[in-house]
């Protein structure tokens, strides 16, 4: 039966349900037909609820309060007892992943190491560095992405591009064909660095006109890769901000080879474009080359893991935009040879 005292038949048999409140706490369930079946507990201690588990190291979440437009002052907390009795500092893509930069302090309480930063709408990836040698990623925030050395970076999503998916996997014909276009592709990847944003200021990070932009942006809103995250005033207009719905898309998880191929197809011919593009000045800052080997399933893991590991060198040039805009297309793939008569 469930809460209110209905019970249900299904091929012959009932379907009970009941709902009940609990503590915090471990327990063990079991089901009786009738109440002489059931133990006497005071005699069968085993099957009385567990204590509520223990937590040594109460949860610091992170406290969030908006400050002005556009601006966001973030408390960052660090439990005492996991440092050690070491001093901790905060470091992130806020202040250039300086170890010693952002010193926390210890609060009153003596609980948790604090510190409280101004920080603007948009993505921040941050760790606690503990004895200027040892980094930690926030314990009590779930959101994460793989770092540059195969480590954990948290995540602080701040203002409208909250909401992110960590990742989307491709599964319309519509988003398939939203992506096989070279252009299209650049959109994304530019988005993830300056979104939230208009177009006009997404044209200007793309060095290109905002007019060519806007068709395909509403193809990519139509296939569900962007998403409008609100509005403001531009010249006395109000005018759309865009933001991508994921960090990253998922193309692997396709089993239709003619997507992958066209797929590949798409990105061969943006990398012939900026090829020719980098002549001549960027000869000497060009690497090009194709490989090939007979691997085992540790030599593709090592692989992956380097490839990873590049991938996450460029993310987080996105998110600091300094030096030199640089674009890497890579195929790893198990070789079928046919014997020729």
């Amino acid at each position: 039966m469930d809460a209110t005292g209905n019970s249900g038949r299904e091929r012959g048999g009932f379907e009970i349900s009941a709902r009940i409140s609990l503590n915090p706490g471990g327990y063990r369930a079991r089901v009786y037909s009738t109440p002489e079946q059931a133990p006497d507990l005071a005699s069968r201690p085993e099957l009385a609820p567990s204590p509520p588990a223990s937590h040594p190291l109460p949860p610091m979440p992170i406290e969030i309060r908006p400050d002005g437009e556009g601006l966001w002052q973030v408390t960052f907390r660090f439990p005492a007892d996991a440092a050690g009795g070491d001093p901790v500092h905060l470091a992130g893509t806020f202040n250039d992943w300086d170890p010693t930069a952002t010193a926390m302090a210890l609060d009153p309480a003596g609980e948790a190491w604090e510190a409280t930063l101004e920080l603007p709408e948009g993505e921040h990836l941050y760790k606690f560095v503990l004895d200027e040698e040892t980094w930690e990623p926030d314990p009590d925030n779930p959101s994460t992405l793989e770092d540059a050395f195969l480590g954990t970076n948290s995540v602080l999503e701040l203002g409208r591009i909250a909401g992110r998916l960590p990742s989307l996997t491709l599964a319309t014909e519509e988003q398939w064909r939203a992506v096989t276009s070279p252009r299209r592709l650049e959109i994304l990847e530019f988005l993830l660095s300056a979104a939230p944003c208009t177009v006009a200021e997404l044209a200007t990070v793309m060095d290109t006109a905002a007019d060519g932009l806007y068709h395909h942006l509403r193809i990519l809103r139509g296939a569900g890769l962007v998403r409008e995250v609100g509005r403001t005033e531009v010249g006395g207009r109000s005018v759309p901000v865009f933001d991508v719905v994921a960090r990253e898309l998922d193309f692997l998880d396709s089993v239709d080879p003619e997507r992958l191929v066209a797929l590949w197809r798409c990105l061969g011919r943006r990398a012939t474009r900026l090829l020719a593009a980098a002549f001549p000045d960027g000869r000497r800052r060009l690497s090009l080359r194709s490989d090939f080997g007979w691997l085992d399933a540790e030599g593709v893991e090592k692989v992956r893991k380097h490839l990873l590991h590049i991938h996450r060198i460029f993310a987080e040039g996105r998110q600091s935009r300094r030096g030199r805009l640089y674009s890497l297309t890579h195929l790893l793939a198990p070789i079928r040879r046919s014997r020729r008569s």
